[in-house]
């Protein structure tokens, strides 16, 4: 069983980082999702055409300068398959920086549509193609330098290539299987340990019993959530712990069970005990799923911009609303940071939601051995000390960093600062009072007089920053902001930050132009005729924007993403 989790579980993982690279687009298509179980554990599925040309297009510039050093193909000695895999990998990345090229190397038109999902334990992966003679073509090559070579099978009058995952000697069989039907190409596995029917259902050989398409499952992610209808993604939490939990529970449940009985397992009897089994599945049911999903999309040849979020969803009111009174201030810095990240904390509150998340977590009290076992450890892990800890920070919402841009020169041989412009900023209810309270631990604060919206004070040599570097630090203090900042854009942030009203609106924000940002020390290095690093190298034509965050909501833990290639 070991074997099987193992096998499936490498090939299923390959196969979820292409399918998310190709998520989104418009209106949703059924046929994608037409012999998808409604009890799968995990679905990712490009519902709509997806522009890939163009936005490997609006990406190309940062392959171009990426080393194409190609993967060792026995890296990975314990799978037999690697290789095959491995050669595939090296020969699209090659071509990477050419995207009619890769396209047509694989079959694949401008846009594709893709799904990935399980079927029980069963992984499948499928992708549209449009010239199947060409993707086998490709298949063809990778066996030839692999050495990874197909047994020609036929599956209910369906060509496929089968490929052994475990080695000839071992009692149970599990083949990864390759096939094409009607311009879909399906990756999935056969195994003595899994009827063949659900390897059928996997290549549409054999409808599933249970459509996903017979329930309102999908659509009601896209209503809640207001996703695009391009394409969606989600874990299944409760179809995942039903399957472990139980006999016959669903399609999981009744495939683990029937390879314990061919292997003699007794490895889940605890878990699927009548008390392991329902308070599991109670976490579970306040825990139900995890939702991914598209809110923007626009894809150009020179540019793209797509913006996601995830969401861990809860129905666990007491954990929801400590984790909400938890999180504190994030300002919005705007475009002008090359790199900003804010952490928001309400400090006087973290004290009363860590222990009542402390509290829900032992409650109720667990007859399961292992949550019971989890429970008596959290209880040995009082929090009530953390109050003290916090206690002289009460009133602080939160703390935040923007780099506005730095240049750099050479010295010695080293790289030095000439001048750097950024901001650093403590946000809380009383800002002054906070900066009293700090004084006495570093006795020069005390000469420093702020008054809101007053003169900003040079606190340079406080600092110790080195004269040569040309960084003049000063401390301010605006509205509910303790500021300290140096540059012309730091100024302005400063007095845009004073405008944000103080609330608690997010828990940590990043953003990152990794074109600004790596800028100034590729020409630094560039001046000075030396050798460019092969790390830098690949970030000379990265041009990319990326921003994520992280909140509480009422519907549970949201991650935000939002990334941008290209030029705008």
């Amino acid at each position: 069983m070991k074997k099987l989790v193992v096998g499936a579980g490498i090939v299923s993982l390959a196969a979820l980082g292409y399918v998310a690279t190709m998520q989104d687009s418009a209106s949703s298509n059924s046929q994608v999702l037409a012999n998808v179980p409604a009890d799968t554990v995990m679905l990712s599925a490009q519902l709509t055409p997806f522009p890939i040309k163009q936005y490997l297009a609006s990406s190309a510039k940062q392959y171009q300068a990426m080393p194409h050093e190609p993967i060792p193909l026995d890296v990975a000695p314990e799978l037999p398959i690697s290789p095959l895999f491995i050669s595939l990998f090296n020969s699209a990345m090659a071509k990477l920086d050419d995207p009619q090229a890769v396209l047509a190397q694989f079959g694949i038109a401008d846009t594709m549509r893709s799904s990935s999902y399980f079927i029980g334990a069963l992984p499948v992966m499928k992708f549209e193609v449009t010239n199947p003679a060409a993707f086998w073509a490709e298949i063809d090559r990778a066996e030839v330098e692999s050495g990874v070579l197909h047994q020609a099978q036929n599956l209910r009058g369906l060509a496929v290539r089968s490929y052994p995952v475990l080695d000839s000697g071992e009692p149970e069989s599990i083949d990864l299987v390759i096939a094409e039907k009607d311009g879909w190409v399906t990756f999935t596995f056969k195994s003595s340990l899994i009827d063949e029917e659900y390897t059928a259902q996997a290549l549409d050989l054999a409808q599933v019993s249970n459509p996903i398409t017979q329930t309102s499952y999908v659509e009601d992610i896209f209503k809640q959530y207001n996703f695009t209808k391009d394409g969606v993604s989600f874990i299944n939490h409760q179809a995942l712990m039903n399957g472990l939990t139980s006999e016959s529970g669903n399609t999981l449940a009744k495939q683990i069970s029937g390879i314990a009985a061919l292997q003699g397992s007794q490895e889940l009897a605890m878990m699927r005990s009548t008390e392991c089994h329902t308070e599991l599945m109670s976490i579970a049911n306040n825990w139900p799923k995890t939702v991914m999903g598209i809110d923007k999309l626009e894809v150009k040849s020179g540019h793209s911009t797509m913006a996601s979020r995830v969401i861990v969803e809860s129905k666990n009111a007491k954990i929801l609303k400590a984790l909400s009174k938890l999180q504190g201030f994030v300002p919005s810095f705007g475009e002008q940071s090359l790199f900003a990240m804010g952490l928001g904390i309400d400090v006087g509150e973290v004290s009363s939601s860590i222990n009542a998340i402390w509290s829900d977590l032992q409650t109720p009290s667990y007859q399961c051995a292992p949550l019971a076992q989890m429970q008596q450890e959290i209880a040995q892990q009082n929090p009530m000390m953390l109050g003290m800890m916090t206690g002289m920070a009460d009133g602080v919402k939160g703390i935040s960093i923007s780099v506005n841009g730095y240049q750099l020169s050479e010295q010695n041989g080293q790289p030095k600062v000439d001048n750097l412009d950024a901001l650093v900023a403590v946000s809380a209810q009383d800002p002054s009072l906070l900066l009293n309270m700090v004084a006495p631990f570093y006795p020069p604060l005390a000469q420093v007089q702020l008054t809101d919206g007053g003169e900003a004070v040079d606190v340079s040599s406080m600092l110790m920053l080195p004269p040569e570097y040309g960084v003049t630090a000063k401390l301010a203090l605006r509205g509910n902001h303790l500021v300290l900042f140096s540059g012309e854009k730091g100024v302005a942030m400063v007095d845009n930050l004073a405008s944000q009203k103080l609330e608690n609106n997010g828990f940590i924000a990043t953003q990152i132009d990794y074109k600004k940002a790596i800028g100034p020390l590729i020409d630094v290095i560039e001046n000075s005729g030396e050798e460019m690093p092969p790390e830098l190298e690949m970030f000379k034509h990265y041009d990319m924007n990326m921003s994520m965050d992280i909140r509480f909501t009422d519907n549970g833990i949201e991650l935000g993403s939002k990334v941008e290639y290209g030029d705008k």
